[in-house]
């Protein structure tokens, strides 16, 4: 079960050291930088992805 575990922190820190260099591009590296930048974020309208699907697909006769 250790190996398992070991793993699974490989796959953590591997995942963590992409979405930091990720990150890099955007010029933010360190957390306070991120902070920053997630605080100065406009809001994400997501209303078209996530509204019901209007079904009303009659034809008019």
């Amino acid at each position: 079960m250790a190996k398992a575990k070991n793993s699974t922190n490989e796959f953590n820190g591997s995942r963590i050291e992409k979405l930091w260099a990720a990150l890099n591009k955007y010029g933010i590296y360190t957390e306070d930088e991120l902070q920053k930048a997630i605080q100065e974020m406009q809001p994400l309208n997501i209303s078209c992805m996530v509204a019901p699907i209007n079904n009303n697909n009659k034809k008019a006769n």
